[in-house]
């Protein structure tokens, strides 16, 4: 006797074993039976098995020669044989699944256990075999539903039938050996006795042992298409009876179908395979997408393991998405209530702020942030300057990110310094009074330096600035040339209904390589003013634009020698939180969570350092004198240490400042009058 495993491609390797053998065991998958039985050249065989079974699959079957007449045997077999008889509709026959057949009843609970204890009487399944339901019983393997139990999952039964309903379920208790059945009475087995028309409840002497007495627990479940159709099934536990094996019972034919409770068509409605839908669940959790998801589900070819349609795919990712994110299903309040706590002992949440109807507020950043920021934007003789930018679809409240270059360190790929995240801001409104509350904070971290040299660049948001001479009315702000640019164009074409030939040239006078805002004196910049209001002395709307809203600017960019600045830093960072939280809105709290990751990994670039690994490397003004055998003898206090005396910082001292009522953004951290979804929001 030969046992070999085979697929499609191995079929030749069969047929030339079973030649002159008078039995071989093959070993293969439902797609090669059909044609192995065909293409078998073997005389006077006689072939034998169940119905085929699931693609992937494993069963067994015998071929035999007339001249030894023993039975087939079988392990698995988890589908019905497909007949492909292609004519007429009415004509073909459908599948169906073979098994004991039912006499006009359900098995009774010793017939149950009659199977039970002799499982060869049933064929057994991996799973319910597709195909018409008719009166009959089989074993299916419970292995799945046994580790759900383990995990504190419920059993899933899943078939091809429909929907049910009118659920209910029996259980029963038997002696063993004696198969006398029990009733639990105050915490005792007892034997049901009648005495005088009445019934009483006799204890059994002695009191069996728990693991002694058999537990037979029968579900029932009514087709909703058909009521006179009912499926019961039935597991068996104790006195040693394997549990891997529960009987499916069919009553009456399961030829039609209803459409789900849920839906709102009058599709009929049948389940998917639960194999289908664990790996459909484990595809999500990947990350894949769910079209791609969908599309490799499609592949299968058995109908009941594919997906029902992409909503189901989308459903599910849905459902792995709450699993996993514990802040799911909670509301604003939740989340800030929670974000208060991480007030105490996380090292980027320094404070939340409530003010009288503002959404609360809350400030980021860590220690070695602050200080680093002190050291390159306020203490340097060449300083970096302190990017400022809003950005949207976060999560519910509006993100407010810095940005800044340390010239301490340079980007092993681009040669260039780096762009390190500075302290953040979330608030749900983006007035001036709440960016004093962010400004205020940093002030307070900032210490007793000076903040002459501090230079805050941003977009010309009118509540920034504001804000920024309120609170650091020495500093000297710059803005971006692009947002300037694009303001004015927009007034130019949409206010002005200037034509685009005018509209360039008024761009170039202003911005271009020789217009206003590429002077490097007072002097030459008056004198371009002066030059350009004379050239359009006729357009007086222009000319009060340009007083009200760009000359100012224009003019704090030329004093700090950044006549051509822009906020792409902040663009540029904005877009690496977007793709951290994968174009997706977030909860606050693993918002938070997601930022710091990201704090976190630039930290552990400029560790790195010490040793001359990660993406960044020390600039030539910085001496590194810890070795390799140093820093890994070092414990995580004493390599931040070694870390904050090679860069010469010291530790800045910060302060941090039941159910809760709060005012919930309107806005939900949303654009003025956004209507795309946000996904479709990449921009600012």
């Amino acid at each position: 006797m030969d046992t070999v495993e085979i697929g499609h491609d191995t079929i030749a390797k069969v047929s030339e074993m079973l030649n002159g053998c008078e039995t071989n065991h093959v070993l293969l998958d439902t797609l090669a039976i059909d044609t192995i039985c065909s293409s078998l050249a073997i005389e006077n065989c006689f072939v034998s098995f169940f119905p085929f079974r699931k693609v992937e699959d494993v069963g067994t079957f015998t071929s035999q020669s007339e001249d030894d007449c023993g039975d087939t045997t079988i392990e698995y077999a988890d589908d019905c044989d497909v007949n492909n008889n292609i004519g007429n509709i009415d004509d073909r026959e459908c599948l169906t699944a073979v098994g004991k057949p039912l006499s006009g009843k359900f098995l009774s609970a010793k017939e149950c256990l009659a199977f039970f204890s002799d499982p060869d009487l049933l064929p057994v399944y991996r799973s319910v075999p597709i195909g018409l339901k008719s009166n009959v019983a089989f074993f299916v393997d419970d292995s799945s539903n046994i580790e759900n139990v383990k995990q504190g999952l419920q059993r899933v039964y899943s078939d091809d039938c429909g929907v049910y309903h009118k659920f209910s379920s029996k259980t029963l208790l038997f002696s063993f050996p004696e198969l006398k059945l029990l009733y639990q009475r105050d915490g005792k087995y007892c034997f049901q006795r009648q005495r005088a028309q009445n019934t009483i409840y006799v204890p059994v002497t002695p009191q069996p042992r728990p693991s002694s007495v058999i537990t037979l627990v029968s579900q029932y479940a009514r087709s909703k298409a058909n009521s006179s159709c009912q499926r019961k099934v039935t597991r068996i536990s104790g006195a040693g009876f394997s549990e891997n094996l529960v009987i499916f019972e069919y009553f009456g034919t399961f030829d039609k179908f209803s459409a789900h409770g849920n839906s709102k068509t009058e599709v009929p409605y049948v389940r998917t395979n639960k194999a289908s839908l664990d790996e459909m669940k484990k595809s999500v959790r990947s990350n894949k997408k769910p079209s791609t998801v969908y599309t490799d589900l499609m592949k299968s070819e058995i109908v009941n393991s594919r997906a029902r349609d992409l909503q189901q795919v989308y459903s599910n990712r849905h459902i792995a998405k709450c699993a996993s994110d514990d802040f799911a299903h909670s509301n604003f309040a939740d989340n800030i209530q929670e974000v208060i706590n991480m007030t105490i002992d996380h090292p980027f949440v320094q404070q939340v702020v409530f003010s009288k109807n503002h959404v609360p507020m809350i400030v980021l950043y860590t220690r070695f942030q602050m200080e680093s920021i002190v050291n390159q934007c306020l203490i340097y003789p060449n300083p970096s300057v302190l990017g400022v930018d809003r950005t949207f679809n976060l999560s519910d409240m509006f993100l407010t990110a810095t940005v800044y270059k340390d010239v301490n360190f340079i980007r092993k790929s681009s040669r260039r310094c780096p762009l390190l995240a500075g302290p953040m801001f979330l608030h749900g409104n983006a007035d001036a009074e709440s960016y004093i509350h962010f400004f205020n904070c940093l002030r307070t971290a900032f210490g007793n330096v000076s903040h002459d040299d501090l230079i805050i660049g941003s977009d010309n948001e009118r509540a920034l600035k504001l804000a920024t001479r309120s609170v650091f009315p020495n500093a000297r702000p710059v803005f971006c040339i692009l947002h300037l640019k694009k303001n004015l164009t927009r007034y130019l074409s949409n206010k002005l209904g200037i034509c685009s030939k005018d509209r360039k040239t008024i761009s170039n006078a202003i911005f271009g390589d020789e217009g206003i805002s590429s002077c490097t004196s007072q002097l030459d910049f008056h004198i371009a003013c002066r030059l350009f209001q004379r050239t359009f002395s006729s357009n007086r709307k222009l000319l009060q634009y340009f007083n009200q809203q760009l000359r100012y600017p224009l003019m704090c960019n030329m004093k700090v020698n950044q006549q051509k600045w822009t906020n792409n830093n902040c663009e540029s960072l904005n877009h690496v939180y977007k793709q951290v939280i994968d174009w997706k809105k977030q909860s606050v709290v693993n918002l938070i969570h997601k930022l710091y990751e990201v704090i976190d990994r630039q930290y552990f670039d400029m560790e790195q350092c010490l040793i001359g690994q990660g993406n960044f490397m020390f600039s030539s003004q910085v001496t590194n004198n810890v070795t390799f055998h140093q820093y890994v003898a070092m414990n995580l206090e004493q390599r931040k240490l070694a870390l904050n005396e090679t860069l010469g910082y010291n530790v800045v001292s910060i302060n941090s400042s039941n159910t809760m009522r709060v005012l919930f953004p309107r806005q939900r951290g949303k654009k003025k009058n956004q209507r795309k979804r946000p996904r479709a929001e990449r921009v600012d």
